[in-house]
């Protein structure tokens, strides 16, 4: 794959880890005023897992793009 395509993608990655730290904050934050409140958390707390998940596996891109990029 050529630099260009690289640092595109680069580009895209650090938008997923900006954009999915904000979403994980977020929902760690209704977590918890849901727990402030007395209200059930379990659903909210699978949701943040799954986000979790999901911005680890954006900094592993991240990581194998700048990799390419060292090549």
């Amino acid at each position: 794959m050529d630099r260009l395509a690289l640092l595109e993608q680069l580009k895209e990655a650090e938008r997923n880890i900006s954009e999915g730290a904000s979403r994980l904050a977020r929902q760690e934050a209704q977590i918890a005023e849901l727990d402030r409140e007395g209200h059930e958390t379990q659903r909210a707390k699978i949701v943040l897992a799954t986000l979790k998940e999901v911005l680890a596996q954006h900094y592993e891109d991240r990581e194998r793009i700048l990799m390419e990029l060292k090549k």
